[in-house]
């Protein structure tokens, strides 16, 4: 913790000097720097708001704050901050070894909220420990916290460094005395300045879906030629997910021989799970044509999750009602059913002498040697906790039919909120890949990574990939498929919107020019987009619609 006391105008010199140290030798990446201070300085600290340093990564927010409120807000998001980084220091999972970025360093210039919020004893105490170091600025040296170890006073253009660890110890100080011109241009020049190291480490906060294929229009993703090259059969069933460091893509590869041919999903409420199953049918369904790859989605609740999927050519069932144990019976009894009918298919093939795997069976349908299409089903489970608490018998089949039908093509991806006491040794044994988003607790990331990081995860679809017994390990943004669809490319953005940026960096549209209440509410998704688009594509086509597995039950009147 440290001081600085004395006179104001020499006190502020210091701090500013201090704060060019900082921006100068440590990447933004590495050193956030954050201000409080009252308002009649604004002009005084208004060049901080030009550094790269004083935003957060998601540049939605500056850590500065001059009024009462913004400063309250500002010491809120330090103290989660500390709540998260100590719930990481006392985790013994955790390797205590890695360094923790950024470091914050939170000059506190304002008097009256440093002696009088809440937060700021437990700055003094804990913000060290947790990579937060306060700086307190006071009219007089005795004005500043006991806490304060390593001082400088400023009094009549004279600096003393004192240091009061050990034996108190002072000696002169010579600081730098920059204009308020120079820290303007210091500032400035700083800030349209990018580091390719620090770029690199950088994971976006925001992927949509078209971003994956760097397209603004359906009509270039050109959905017939994509579905027309997979219908040659190969091993891969390979497709992107969202972006890692540097914009690279997160392909995930449901192919046995590679990251398949099972999984597991989890992520508690607002994670973006339903998003991530979301985004990844309609990347598989984008690049797959539907004699090649098929869908079953159950969804245990009915919470929406599969309705968008509900037309394609893909979708061989939708299942949403399996409280209901005689329903969930039946839907059983048709998985049964066409793993034998798959497995007739397989033993009649190459004039009764038979094939063994999927793969085969493609080839032979490629040649034209068998005439029955016979695509991998990818069967998805979502809130499969709920379902092995309430119905362990009808879990434990779906466990079962996923074991005993990888060659047959059958692939299992099972969804959960809390995967902690549900993915048990059955489940271990028969799934590969697991993606996690932040879960509730680290018994939770324990469960699905057997390590704690995915309770700490902070960004809504922000996700771990791992594959296998750690053979991968990667942390990614998940594509958004409810994003705005714009084939003009300007996304959700406004383009003549006039827009105030108050110096904690929120926005405010001070303009926006009237627009038609038609057009607004014909606003659609990314993902209904692309769906309306290939029920089109596959029309045009004349694409076979291959027989559902399951079928709505009768009325009961």
């Amino acid at each position: 913790v440290v001081g600085i006391g004395g006179d104001r105008e020499f006190g502020l010199t210091a701090a500013f000097t201090l704060l060019m140290q900082l921006a100068t030798h440590h990447a933004p990446h590495e050193v956030k720097l954050g201000a409080i201070f009252p308002p009649e300085e604004l002009e005084e600290w208004a060049w901080l708001r030009w550094l790269p340093h004083t935003w957060n990564e998601e540049h939605e927010m500056r850590f500065l704050a001059n009024r009462a409120e913004n400063a309250r807000k500002l010491l809120l998001h330090f103290e989660r901050l500390m709540d998260e980084r100590i719930r990481q220091l006392d985790d013994p999972k955790l390797d205590k070894d890695d360094e923790m970025l950024p470091r914050y360093v939170l000059l506190l210039a304002w008097r009256g909220v440093a002696e009088t919020d809440p937060t700021i004893q437990r700055l003094q105490t804990e913000g060290p420990r947790t990579g937060i170091y306060p700086v307190f600025i006071g009219h007089r040296t005795k004005q500043l916290p006991r806490t304060c170890r390593t001082m400088v006073r400023v009094e009549q253009g004279e600096s003393l460094l004192i240091e009061q660890e050990g034996n108190t110890s002072a000696r002169p100080l010579s600081l730098d005395r920059p204009t308020a011109t120079m820290l303007d241009q210091f500032a400035l020049a700083q800030a349209p300045i990018v580091l390719q190291s620090g770029e690199a480490r950088q994971i976006r906060s925001m992927v949509t879906l078209f971003d994956l294929f760097g397209v603004t229009r359906v009509e270039d993703l050109n959905v017939a030629q994509r579905w027309a090259a997979s219908a040659k059969a190969g091993k891969s069933l390979i497709t992107p997910i969202g972006m890692e460091y540097g914009d690279e893509l997160l392909m995930l590869d449901l192919h046995e021989k590679a990251d398949g041919p099972n999984g597991l999903v989890a992520g508690m409420v607002g994670a973006g799970k339903s998003e991530l199953l979301q985004t990844l049918v309609a990347s598989l369904v984008l690049n797959y044509h539907p004699h090649r790859l098929a869908f079953v989605l159950v969804d245990y609740k009915g919470g929406g999750m599969a309705k968008p999927f509900e037309r394609l050519p893909h979708t061989l069932g939708i299942i949403t009602n399996l409280q209901n144990e005689s329903l969930a019976q039946r839907a059983l009894t048709s998985f049964d059913v066409e793993l034998k009918r798959r497995q007739r298919l397989f033993d009649a093939a190459k004039g009764g002498e038979g094939v063994v795997h999927i793969d085969d069976y493609q080839k032979l349908y490629d040649a034209g040697q068998v005439t029955e299409p016979l695509p991998y089903l990818v069967v998805i489970v979502d809130e499969f906790a709920e379902m092995k608490t309430e119905q362990p018998d009808v879990a434990k089949e779906f466990v079962r039919i996923a074991r005993t039908g990888r060659a047959l093509g059958l692939r299992l991806i099972l969804a959960m909120q809390k995967p902690a006491g549900i993915v048990d040794g059955q489940i271990e044994a028969n799934t590969r890949f697991r993606l996690c988003l932040r879960v509730a607790q680290t018994d939770d990331s324990m469960a699905m990574l057997r390590r704690p990081e995915a309770a700490y995860l902070q960004q809504i679809g922000r996700a771990y990939l791992q594959i296998g017994a750690n053979e991968q390990f990667k942390e990614f943004q998940v594509a958004w498929s409810g994003a705005t669809y714009a084939p003009d490319g300007s996304g959700e953005h406004h383009p003549m919107d006039i827009v105030a940026v108050h110096l904690d960096g929120r926005q405010e549209v001070l303009y926006r020019p009237p627009t038609d209440d038609a057009e607004n509410q014909g606003e659609v998704s990314q993902l209904r987009a692309l769906t309306e688009h290939m029920e089109t594509v596959a029309e045009a086509m004349a694409i076979e619609r291959l027989d559902y597995l399951w079928l709505p039950p009768l009325p009961e009147e």
